[in-house]
């Protein structure tokens, strides 16, 4: 993730972070990066 982030990539998607997930355990997914101080932006900026 460091490597990603020095070549200025700050979105990344797919199984890197987790299989997919239903709505509510994407929501709690979401929570829990946050918390843990990952870089996750939702919704995406241009969305």
């Amino acid at each position: 993730m460091e490597y990603l982030l020095s070549l200025g990539c700050d979105e990344v998607q797919g199984y890197f972070y987790s299989r997919p997930l239903p709505p509510g355990e994407a929501a709690e997914f979401l929570r829990r990066s946050r918390e843990a101080g990952m870089a996750v932006r939702w919704p995406p900026a241009d969305g």
